[in-house]
C-alpha cells in the first residue's frame, strides 16, 4: 500500500543518503555481516565515533543516515530508516538475526518503535 501523502511529500526514497561502513568479507563467512544501524538525535549520522573500533575488529557493518533527526517528523523519521535498512540489505550480504537498531535520545525512541514494530528483522535493539 502507498503510505500517507504526509508522510512521503517532498522526499524520495531512492534519494536518501547514509553513513556506510562495510568491512572486508572473511574467507570462512558462512553468514551475512551483522549490522547496527545508528539513529541520530541530530540530522547528521552519529554513533561512529563510538562503535568504529568494534565494527572494525568484529567485521559488523555500520550505517547511519542523514535528516533523521529529532526535528523530523516520526512517520518521516520511520520511513528514512527502513529506506536506508532496505538499500543496505539490496547492496549487501547481511544477517537478519545480528542486525541490531539502535540510537541515541529521540534516536533510541526511534529504534525501539521499529524494532518493537517489525521483529522479524532485528536480532536486537
Amino acid at each position: 500500500p502507498e503510505p500517507p501523502t504526509e508522510w512521503v511529500r517532498g522526499y524520495e526514497s531512492s534519494d536518501q543518503k547514509y553513513e556506510l561502513f562495510v568491512p572486508p568479507a572473511k574467507k570462512d563467512q558462512k553468514r551475512g555481516h551483522p549490522v547496527i544501524l545508528f539513529i541520530s538525535a541530530g540530522d547528521a549520522p552519529a554513533g561512529w565515533s563510538q562503535l568504529e573500533s568494534l565494527c572494525k575488529q568484529k567485521g559488523i557493518l555500520f550505517a547511519s543516515p542523514f535528516g533523521a533527526g529529532n526535528n523530523t517528523a516520526m512517520p518521516r523519521r520511520v520511513r528514512i530508516v527502513l529506506d536506508v535498512l532496505d538499500d543496505i540489505r539490496r547492496q549487501h550480504e547481511i544477517d537478519p538475526d545480528r542486525t541490531y537498531i539502535a540510537g541515541f535520545s529521540g534516536g533510541g525512541r526511534v529504534a525501539c518503535a521499529i524494532a518493537f514494530a517489525l521483529p522479524e528483522l532485528f536480532g536486537g535493539v
